[in-house]
């Protein structure tokens, strides 16, 4: 950078420099880092423009009803911070060490707002380079943690230069929010977040440095603050996107756009790190982490808590199961333990050794278990992370809705667009929907089965995936062994579900007791055929196997012993679903 100086022109950069406005005043910058100050100092171009400042309150208001009560990421937050420190995991003293004073903290404690014991970590001495030094002063050579306030926070309000109608919006919100839920998400991003975010750094330095006295200490901070940052999400313009402009336009098309690159970079430096890549790389000059630890911060946390992780799969497997998750007859959940429901009387839950600290690679794994493509389950990753706004206008231009399930008329794309443009709550929206059934079946469906014990695992921080009923599962063997005989049609037609009434969603409403959706399917079905066309339907799905009648006693036989108990309990609940339909029937008009 180069100052304004006598004798030298200040809109005549000399050779080699560019004239670039920070927004602070024009600075005469060396052409190699003149693209990146411009990036990072020019101002957004989206919220320069009417229509898209107003499209990303629009989106950020949606975040605000859709993330209301954010209890799944404070457990994140948690999970993380125990992830580094173990039980010396905490917040209150990194928070006291960062926004306070030394020469402050003395009277912070007299007035009560840090406790004593905050205080004195704040100051105790660790080791650096050219002496001891306090750890409140340690927090500050991490030059490039970001502890500042949460740059990615869900519920911060970015505009700030808005239409009238929109502003007139913007205080409703926060005149709801702000009161009891806005407190809450504040403590959670900007204190609960930050401080342990700041223990984290000092833990992971105190730790590596006496294990690895002869590394840089500055070099070992920058390491450090580069893995915390990414475990915590909160990668600032650390990230892909360093400009305010690509930033905003991010946030119009997904909710937590830093967040998911934290995550996508923690799990690949995870997997970098352990399979020796990392390494190699900086063998090669083409790293960032020459002379670190193999592991380092990143490496050592997620490596401890996939171990703990898959102790505890195997033993609440063998409690449940009575067998490790090896021997699960399901193949694609090998790795995971089944939970059993609360009542213990219908499908459970499986839980995956990374579904906690290797979010997106568990994703992939299960999604490309069951879509036809690896690019299938990317795509699916992609879409449960897309913004309310973007989702719905998605739907309106190709019809697919979240569920890959195609709508076959405008007004079909105008109801989904909205149910998706007006998400309802993930916290508190299926103990609502639930509540609401029970006041008002008739008027109120019910919620998918499972779908409110999934929840509270999610209020948890924990993410859990439904198992499949033994009706899907055996469907499933029997489409693999199908193929694997040659027997399956595998060009020329895919089946794709849409959302005309059909039998399969029929059953599905059946299954869920949902009277109301299944009298509504029920009379589009006898539009164009008989009731006993419909009744020798359901009765014939319910009798019959699941390959063809030539077929099925030797897609038996390949069965192993769960299996085969497997089949008969599906074929218990066809027979118990038919029972459904008859009984329905009986109560129609």
């Amino acid at each position: 950078m180069v100052p304004r100086g006598a004798g030298m022109a200040w809109n005549m950069p000399p050779s080699g420099y560019s004239l670039v406005n920070t927004g602070y005043g024009a600075l005469h910058i060396h052409d190699d880092f003149a693209p990146l100050v411009r990036a990072l100092t020019s101002p957004s171009k989206v919220q320069d423009t009417p229509l898209l400042r107003n499209a990303l309150y629009v989106t950020q208001a949606l975040k605000h009803s859709l993330l209301m009560g954010d209890f799944f990421h404070m457990g994140r937050v948690l999970y993380y911070g125990a992830s580094i420190m173990g039980r010396k995991a905490g917040f209150r003293a990194g928070l006291s060490a960062l926004d306070y004073r030394d020469q402050d903290l003395a009277l912070a404690v007299r007035r009560g707002l840090v406790r004593p014991a905050d205080a004195a970590w704040a100051r105790g001495l660790v080791d650096w380079d050219g002496g001891p030094m306090s750890r409140q002063e340690l927090l500050r050579q991490f030059t490039g943690a970001n502890t500042g306030k949460m740059q990615d926070a869900l519920y911060k309000d970015l505009i700030t230069n808005l239409s009238p109608v929109a502003g007139k919006i913007r205080r409703g919100v926060q005149a709801v929010v702000d009161p009891s839920l806005g407190r809450y998400q504040r403590f959670l991003f900007d204190k609960l977040t930050r401080g342990m975010m700041a223990e984290s750094l000092v833990n992971s330095y105190e730790t590596m440095h006496a294990k690895n006295p002869r590394i840089g200490s500055q070099a070992l901070a920058d390491d450090i603050g580069r893995d915390v940052n990414n475990f915590f999400g909160n990668i600032g313009r650390q990230g892909l996107l360093k400009s305010r402009t690509w930033q905003d336009t991010a946030r119009l098309f997904m909710l937590a756009p830093q967040w998911v690159e934290g995550l996508v970079r923690k799990e690949a430096s995870f997997m970098g790190r352990v399979t020796g890549v990392s390494k190699g790389l900086d063998e090669l000059g083409m790293g960032l982490r020459e002379g670190m630890p193999v592991l380092g911060t990143t490496g050592a946390a997620v490596g401890r808590r996939l171990l703990f992780m898959f102790g505890l799969t195997q033993a609440l497997n063998l409690i449940s199961r009575h067998q490790f998750t090896w021997q699960n007859e399901e193949k694609e959940h090998r790795f995971d333990a089944f939970i059993p429901s609360f009542g213990g009387n219908k499908e459970g839950f499986w839980l995956s050794p990374m579904a906690l600290w290797n979010e997106i690679t568990h994703d992939l794994y299960r999604f490309s278990m069951s879509k036809p493509t690896f690019a299938d389950a990317v795509d699916q990753v992609a879409a449960n992370k897309e913004s309310p706004i973007f989702r719905a206008l998605a739907i309106m231009a190709t019809g697919r809705t979240g569920m890959g399930e195609i709508t076959t008329t405008t007004g079909g794309r105008i109801q989904e667009a909205a149910k998706a443009a007006i998400p309802m709550p993930i916290t508190f929206g299926r103990y609502l929907q639930a509540a609401g059934h029970a006041a008002a079946p008739g008027v109120i469906p019910p919620n998918q089965p499972g779908a409110t014990e999934r929840q509270f695992y999610g209020t948890l921080g924990v993410k859990v995936e439904p198992q499949t009923t033994a009706t899907s599962e055996v469907g499933r063997l029997a489409r693999d062994w199908m193929k694997a005989e040659g027997l399956e049609k595998t060009s020329g037609w895919q089946q794709q579900q849409t959302d005309e009434s059909s039998y399969t969603k029929l059953r599905r409403a059946l299954q869920m007791g949902d009277e109301r959706g299944a009298a509504r399917l029920f009379k589009s079905l006898t539009t164009n055929r008989s009731e006993a066309d419909v009744i020798k339907a359901m009765t014939s799905w319910a009798k019959k196997g699941f390959t063809t009648t030539q077929h099925e006693a030797a897609f038996r036989d390949s069965l192993t012993a769960g299996q085969d108990r497997m089949y008969e309990a599906a074929m218990d609940a066809k027979a118990d679903l038919l029972d459904r339909f008859h009984s329905f029937l009986n109560r129609q008009p």
